[in-house]
């Protein structure tokens, strides 16, 4: 103990020994170690998810494969469950669940803001949810019954006891028989409020012939754990025999591990966006090159600074100290200086986890109860001791007291080649990020701003599905004429022209999927395109533009059932040059429909997706009237205002929102705005640190040279020839550094453009213009430090020589 306490009263006041070398140390370790320990507490997050199920290894999804384009779906048809249950005796259970997002009401007030789902009563116990209160054995044995999470207890209740309540939903009265816990944010189920699975049957009569409407997420357990052999193929006989004709070779379904689908980029439409494990990859190594970076410091400036320890070194040799005891010394040292930027790297993921969570829009915690969190720490600081130590440390001890104290030359020349290589890689890393940074802001810039196809610009659509919920499609498209009809009245004063009504609009899903048949051998099982239901003034509203023939009219009787218009992508995916004297049969064969118009392409979602064959059909079909979209002029907020008061008169008790398309475009790359601002952030962090090696290795080379200085002043050199001389020592180095690190970026970056169908391209100013930053930070950390030395008096270093 007392040997302890010494060497650490040494440790302390070595601290303050060339402390601004050692502060430097200190500061880039903490720097590296908080920004791993901060994108460890997110990848841990993404990984860990439904890990707090016991069963959910043994649990299996069944998701659809679209047959045409190979698109895996999470959502399955609401009649599936029915007949896996009955049809297939190796399955043991069977969990479905419907989204339902419409308000629920009290005697008093209307919520909004609650996400509700129809499930079995097995989904609580199957996916650890367990009742605080209620009796699991008579749970949801009518349709009227729910379960609530104890947040939406506490809000529709207060502090009363929730169980035999009611609340309202799509005009019916649920009685609480259940109470839970709210839901872990790191599971895919984020619901407030659970109806029972026989509602269901109520809410859809016609459940058992719902095929085409994918709206149950469907869950799965076998006898005995596993997937029977060949069961994927026995599902095709559920087509065969219950598929209506038009659904007929459109999708096939698939089994899938529960446990890790957030992490299954190919799975799309899940109940909550997963994440793309590149992401967590990307990050990753973000993080690694930023730690090497500063465990890289670390070791540059221990060797350059390993001079003036020399002295000591040689003395402890000659006293009968060994090489293994000086390295073990030095090892026990840096561990000291490790754990000291340890503690301060902990209080820093503390004050920055607030930010850090408002940039990933999470709700990360530092859980010391974590053993991952103490094995990270652990595996963070071996590494750091290691990588950082291993070499200075051997430097330190190899030499001789000899050639210690003769001052060995080919040993300074080793070192300084060792450090220019340290340098080098520094700056690989460093230049690595920067690019791939740029590249990454440049894509998403690419994204929003690139034409999709149609006029985004001011445009605004209210969705109107709530305007006949109770009564059905005929009155929905009543109120929303009415709506229509009274906001023309003052259309001229509010300055916004047509309205269009439409089922869907571009930047929110569009369901329709249906199948074409042509009249030629090439397409003979039919082309499945997505569906959308237009008006007349879709064209002119959108800013679209006709590529042959015409749009719908209402001159035209025959438009409403006998017309449809493709896009341009469908007209390719058809083979033809022409649309003359086309026709196709929609849903079957038989059911022919006259090819009137083709329009140009429209992107509806992310730029990362290719556009779609489309069809466009006229009127009331489907789930149409779904919105009415217009374009807002110069009194923007006045115009929002005059129309959400016109719905607030015509439709009091119905909640008014709306759509601003653009920005719904520009939300669907919130996953690259992440990735931007956390590679952005950690690319400043990572060429800070650079610097800070370079300042103290400039330091280092101005005091080594400071004789060697003052006799080129004595001799007549200038003070612009000093600069120059020292700053090409370290230009030249990255230089180097610069040109090997730019071939690993554009792999980086083309490998990760890949995944968008529209992409920006390496444009050669990029890689100019973060050479350009990496050079000019260097120069002015070095300049400082060279002009110092160039402006001092050369009396002053050879006064004692």
């Amino acid at each position: 103990m007392r040997n302890a306490g010494f060497f650490l009263r040494i440790y302390i006041r070595n601290l303050f020994t060339n402390k601004e070398f050692r502060w430097i140390n200190i500061i880039g370790l903490s720097v590296g170690v908080t920004v791993s320990l901060l994108i460890l507490l997110y990848v841990r997050y993404e990984t860990s998810f439904e890990q707090f199920n016991p069963n959910a290894g043994n649990i299996y999804r069944i998701v659809t494969k679209n047959n045409q384009d190979g698109s895996i779906g999470a959502a399955t048809p609401l009649a599936l469950s029915d007949v896996l249950i009955s049809d297939y005796p190796e399955i043991e259970k069977v969990t479905s669940l419907i989204i339902k997002r419409e308000a629920v009401k009290t005697a008093d007030e209307r919520y909004d803001n609650f996400n509700g789902a129809i499930v079995g009563k097995d989904f609580f116990s199957l996916f650890n949810f367990p009742l605080k209160a209620g009796n699991p054995s008579t749970l949801f044995q009518e349709p009227y019954e729910a379960v609530v999470t104890k947040h939406f207890a506490s809000v529709l209740f207060g502090n009363t006891d929730p169980l035999a309540k009611t609340f309202e939903f799509e005009n019916q009265t649920f009685t609480v028989t259940g109470i839970i816990e709210d839901l872990p944010s790191n599971s895919i189920f984020s619901f407030d409020y659970f109806l029972s699975d026989k509602f269901r049957y109520k809410y859809y009569p016609d459940l058992n012939e719902r095929w085409y409407d994918f709206g149950l997420y469907t869950f799965v357990t076998f006898h005995g754990n596993r997937v029977p052999d060949d069961f994927e193929n026995k599902l095709s006989s559920v087509e065969e025999k219950y598929f209506p004709d038009f659904m007929k070779n459109r999708l096939k379904f698939l089994i899938t591990s529960f446990k890790g689908s957030h992490l299954n980029p190919l799975l799309g439409g899940d109940l909550k966006s997963g994440v793309t494990p590149g992401l967590l990859w990307t990050l990753s190594l973000v993080a690694f090159g930023i730690l090497v970076i500063a465990c890289l410091n670390f070791m540059n400036i221990s060797i350059a600074n390993s001079s003036k320890r020399n002295t000591g070194t040689a003395i402890k040799k000659v006293t009968g100290a060994t090489s293994a005891k000086l390295i073990r010394d030095f090892f026990t040292e840096l561990a000291f200086i490790v754990l000291c930027s340890m503690i301060i790297s902990l209080f820093g993921t503390y004050l920055l986890l607030p930010i850090f969570n408002r940039i990933i829009e999470k709700s990360l915690e530092i859980n010391l109860s974590d053993p991952v969190l103490w094995i990270g720490l652990a595996g963070f600081g071996v590494f750091t001791i290691l990588l950082s130590g291993l070499y200075p440390s051997i430097v330190l001890a190899r030499p001789s007291p000899m050639k210690i104290l003769l001052h060995n030359r080919d040993g300074c020349r080793k070192k300084m080649t060792f450090q220019k290589s340290i340098v080098v890689m520094q700056f690989i890393i460093t230049v690595a990020l920067l690019i791939t940074q740029l590249f990454i802001f440049k894509q998403i810039k690419f994204m929003q701003n690139h034409s999709t196809g149609f006029n985004r610009e001011n445009l605004i659509s209210v969705p109107v599905q709530l305007l006949g919920n109770s009564s059905g499609q005929n009155e929905r498209l009543k109120n929303t004429e009415l709506f229509i009809q009274r906001l023309n009245e003052n259309q001229d004063r509010y300055g916004f022209d047509q309205v269009t009504v439409t089922e869907f609009i571009p930047g929110l899903a569009f369901k329709n999927r249906f199948k074409i048949f042509p009249d030629d051998d090439v397409n003979s099982n039919g082309l499945e395109l997505l569906s959308c239901d237009v008006d007349e003034n879709f064209l002119q509203v959108f800013g679209l533009h006709t590529i042959e023939g015409r749009f719908f009219s209402k001159n035209y009787s025959t438009d409403h059932d006998q017309a449809i218009v493709i896009n341009e992508t469908a007209l390719r995916e058809l083979g033809w040059n022409s649309i003359e004297g086309k026709s196709v049969g929609l849903f079957t064969k038989d059911n022919r429909k006259n090819i009137i118009g083709v329009v140009n392409d429209i992107n509806i979602a992310s730029m990362q997706l290719p556009i779609r064959p489309m069809i466009f059909q006229f009127g009331d079909h489907h789930n149409y009237p779904g919105y009415i979209t217009l374009r807002l002029n110069n009194k923007k907020a006045e115009t929002i205002d005059y129309i959400k008061g016109t719905w607030t008169e015509l439709f009091p008790g119905v909640p008014f929102s709306y759509e601003n398309i653009d920005e719904r475009f520009k939300e669907m790359y919130g996953a690259e705005k992440k990735l931007v601002m956390i590679t952005g952030l950690f690319s400043i962090l990572a060429i800070l640190l650079s610097l800070f090696g370079i300042f103290a290795l400039s330091v280092l080379e101005v005091e080594k040279r400071i004789k060697e200085i003052g006799i080129r002043k004595i001799n007549g050199a200038k003070s612009g020839e000093i600069i120059k001389m020292l700053t090409n020592y370290y230009i030249k180095w990255i230089s180097i550094a610069y040109v090997a690190g730019v071939p690993f970026s554009i792999l980086v970056t083309t490998k990760w453009l890949q995944n968008y169908s529209f992409r920006t391209g390496l444009n050669w100013w990029v890689f100019a213009f973060a050479g350009i930053i990496i050079l000019a930070a260097a120069l002015l950390t070095i300049s400082w430090q060279s002009w110092k030395a160039a402006t001092r008096n050369p009396v002053e270093s050879l006064r004692y020589e």
